[in-house]
């Protein structure tokens, strides 16, 4: 029996890589993680924005309707966090 037998060869491989590759790999997921915080900023913001304006639409002339602020505030809060979590790993 081989004293490698059932090591696995990508824990290996991540052992020895070095440390600019593994900061290169950490970047990468940053940024990727802003990114998607971004996109779903985008989304909660735009769909705030969307039942405002539905919400308005439906209530008679004169009424009153409901804002959605706080989504909105979160929406563009995420987008901002986002764009300066991408921003804070470039090289």
């Amino acid at each position: 029996m081989r004293w490698w037998t059932g090591y696995e060869w990508t824990a290996a491989r991540r052992t020895m890589a070095s440390p600019n590759q593994l900061q290169q790999e950490a970047t990468a997921r940053e940024r990727s993680s802003g990114r998607k915080q971004a996109l779903l900023g985008a989304l909660i913001l735009v769909g705030a924005a969307f039942l405002t304006f539905v919400w308005s639409q439906t209530v008679q002339p004169g009424g009153t309707y409901f804002v959605f602020w706080g989504a909105t505030a979160a929406g563009a809060i995420m987008i901002i966090r986002g764009l300066s979590r991408m921003d804070s790993s470039r090289d």
